[in-house]
C-alpha cells in the first residue's frame, strides 16, 4: 500500500494538549489500544441504548396488529392495504431513524496519498530537509514521543496556528501550475522521488490534485486560527 501522508486540523487547545500530553494524540488518531474483553464491554455500552429503542418501536407497531398482517401477505409490503403499507413505511422511517450513522465529522482530516514527497521536492528542490516555511509542509512540526509504537518509527507532528499561518501565506503564492514549473517529473523520478513514475502527465495530474487540497488544507486551517497534526505511515 505504500507509505501515504495525513493531516488533521487542530485547534489551539488540542495544540497544548497534544504537546502537554503526546498520547492524546495517538489516541485521536488510531484509537486507544486494549484488549477483547474490554472492546465487547464498550461495544455492548454503545449497543444497549439502540437495541432497547429498536424493541420499544417495534412493541408499539405490533399492537396495530401490522406484524400479522405482514406475514398473511409473505412479508410482502407491496400487498399490504394502503392504510398498511402507510403503518410499515412509519415504522420502517423510524428504525432507519435510530440506526442512521451519525453525520460525518467536519472535514478537518485530509490525505494526500504518496504525492509527499513529490511536493516538497518541487517546493524546497531537495528530496529532504530544505529551508522553512515550505520545507516545514511535509516535514514540519515539533515531534510526540510514540512510546507505544504507533507508527513504526514516524511520530506524529504539530504544528501551531501561527506556523501553519506563515506556511500558507507561502502557499498562496504558488497555484499548482507554478508548484509544477519549479521542476521535472523526469528529475524527480532520476532522483528516486517516492512514488514518482517517468509517465510525466499522469504524473502532474496527481501530484497537482494532491498538492491542490493540501494548499486548500492549509488556508482553510490558517482562516481558522488553527494547527495542524501530521504523520506520515
Amino acid at each position: 500500500m505504500g507509505m501515504t501522508a495525513h493531516y488533521r486540523q487542530i485547534t489551539e487547545f488540542e495544540y497544548a494538549l497534544f504537546r502537554r500530553s503526546p498520547q492524546k494524540a495517538y489516541h485521536a488518531c488510531f484509537g486507544e489500544s486494549t484488549d477483547v474483553m474490554d472492546a465487547l464491554q464498550r461495544f455492548h455500552a454503545m449497543a444497549a441504548p439502540i437495541l432497547s429503542r429498536t424493541r420499544e418501536i417495534q412493541a408499539r407497531y405490533r399492537e396495530t396488529g401490522i406484524y400479522d398482517r405482514l406475514e398473511q401477505v409473505q412479508y410482502d409490503p407491496a400487498k399490504l392495504s394502503q392504510s398498511d403499507k402507510a403503518i410499515f413505511e412509519e415504522q420502517k422511517a423510524a428504525l432507519e431513524a435510530l440506526h442512521k450513522p451519525p453525520a460525518p465529522a467536519a472535514a478537518n482530516e485530509l490525505n494526500i496519498d504518496k504525492a509527499w514527497q513529490a511536493i516538497h521536492y518541487l517546493l524546497t528542490g531537495q528530496a529532504e530537509g530544505g529551508d522553512p516555511p515550505l520545507a516545514d509542509v511535509i516535514f514540519g512540526g515539533i515531534e510526540l514521543p510514540d512510546r507505544h509504537n504507533y507508527t513504526e518509527g514516524s511520530p506524529l507532528r504539530v504544528l501551531s496556528s501561527t506556523e501553519v499561518r506563515t506556511i500558507a501565506d507561502e502557499l498562496a503564492a504558488i497555484p499548482p501550475d507554478r508548484l509544477l514549473a519549479r521542476g521535472t517529473i523526469s528529475d524527480m523520478a532520476q532522483q528516486n522521488i517516492y512514488s514518482v513514475s517517468d509517465d510525466e502527465p499522469a504524473e502532474q495530474d496527481y501530484i497537482a490534485h494532491y498538492y491542490g487540497l493540501l494548499r486548500d488544507f492549509y488556508l482553510d486551517a490558517a482562516r481558522k486560527s488553527y494547527g495542524l497534526l501530521l504523520y506520515i505511515v
